[in-house]
């Protein structure tokens, strides 16, 4: 472990300066946050009014470590970080 994530904090841009509650979306075992995840969550800030932490799993996308490891701890580690990220 101790890979490094990459992703992304969206906000509605008419909330971009105010503390909102935050939902955490990372893909599954075969895709990036580049296929469909960012724009998700674009459009569910925007409707619900909250922000989004995007973030591809290590391994895959812009984040480091082994190649598509589909390590289901280091995942569940992943969202541990991101909420650490967020507080």
């Amino acid at each position: 472990m101790g890979e490094i994530l990459r992703g992304y904090l969206i906000k509605p841009t008419a909330l971009a300066h105010q503390r909102l509650p935050v939902v955490i979306l990372a893909h599954g075992f075969s895709s990036t946050q580049e296929m469909g995840l960012i724009h998700t969550a674009w459009a569910l800030c925007n409707r619900a009014g909250i922000a989004a932490l995007t973030f591809d799993h290590a391994g895959f996308g812009l984040s480091g470590g082994k190649h598509r490891a589909q390590d289901r701890w280091s995942m569940t580690v992943g969202f541990l970080d991101s909420i650490s990220y967020l507080i």
